[in-house]
């Protein structure tokens, strides 16, 4: 489970089938250069397979036509093509994920920042990865650094966006796959399906139970694990979301130095976090807020991140990386 960059040019929200595994049936799929599943208990009266499945393919690729930069007709991608500095009417869904972006931008002073398009090209894990493999030289990156930031962007109440830099341009990986991901889990909730699991690139959100008092059990991948995936935790999941972003899945090593650099960058230096924190899975209501809220604690590191989780009661777990091995940390909020 991890929170990535969409990583492949998907241009359709596909869907494999449905199945049935342990009693319970399974619709899976890609969209947003990932894969996705969603898990039912039992079908609801008047609903079938199919129906269920055309209509999760349907909102999937309605939120993926809005919001993937990776799309050139994505609408997103048309604002982020366009010169235009004056207000530009949206789509209320993506008008919602850039509201909650700036909001979440505010309360981190900056850690959290979707205006990093521009970086993400810079360091090869954008749509071209051209630069992938290559440390980009300083003066590029400080170069890009005046077109980085949300104060060039403003989410008006009307429902339109205005950026004040014609060349701002926008990356909604952090927040969109948890965005998609509710939208889905409210068309179930609206079948009347009462317990399920949707997944997307690893991200969660459950309804129900699955015949145990619990909640749904999901597991967290250790990190660092590279052939043989290995949990170091079970989390029971009942009418709730989690999301988890790591440095350990998109890297690259650079050739001359060595050194490991992660698809996790921070605005405030367009570069790669550099800190030990390896991964953060963050419980939420919403898998749209626990999805952003694990890459801003990733951003913020180990003791800033952590501090922020303590003080915003958020329930969220920290795995980092000493030299005496991976350590693990969690607020209290966070399920034994």
């Amino acid at each position: 489970m991890r929170c990535l960059a969409f990583i492949c040019l998907l241009f359709l929200t596909v869907s494999c089938g449905p199945v049935t595994v342990d009693n319970t049936l399974k619709f899976q799929g890609s969209s947003m250069g990932t894969t996705w599943s969603v898990t039912l208990r039992e079908l609801p009266p008047g609903q079938t397979p199919a129906s269920i499945e055309g209509r999760v393919v349907e909102t999937l690729e309605n939120i993926e036509a809005l919001a993937s930069h990776w799309r050139a007709d994505s609408q997103l991608s048309r604002f982020n093509s366009s010169r235009e500095t004056g207000p530009v009417s949206v789509d209320p869904h993506l008008h919602q994920m850039l509201a909650t972006a700036m909001e979440l931008h505010e309360k981190t002073g900056g850690a959290y920042d979707v205006t990093i398009a521009p970086l993400v090209d810079l360091w090869g894990f954008g749509p071209q990865r051209r630069n992938r493999g290559h440390v980009p030289p300083d003066e590029s990156i400080e170069r890009l650094m005046p077109s980085i930031g949300m104060q060039h962007l403003q989410v008006l109440p009307d429902g339109s966006v205005r950026k004040s830099l014609p060349n701002l341009r926008l990356d909604l990986s952090s927040i969109a796959k948890g965005y998609a991901i509710d939208r889905v889990a409210e068309l179930l909730d609206g079948l009347g399906v009462r317990d399920y699991l949707v997944e997307l690139g690893g991200e969660l959100r459950a309804g129900g139970n699955r015949r145990q008092e619990g909640g749904w059990r999901v597991g967290l991948e250790h990190p660092r694990v590279s052939r043989k995936p290995l949990l170091h935790r079970v989390v029971p999941l009942k009418d709730a979301s989690m999301a988890t972003s790591g440095d350990y899945r998109l890297v690259f090593e650079d050739p001359s130095g060595g050194r490991r650099f992660s698809h996790i960058l921070d605005p405030r230096t367009g570069r790669p976090i550099t800190h030990g924190l390896t991964a953060v899975s963050v419980l939420s209501g919403t898998a749209m807020e626990a999805d952003a809220l694990a890459t801003a604690l990733m951003v913020l590191g180990p003791v800033d991140g952590y501090q922020y989780a303590v003080r915003e009661r958020l329930a969220a777990i920290f795995v980092v990386e000493t030299h005496g091995g991976m350590k693990v940390r969690k607020t209290d909020l966070f399920p034994e």
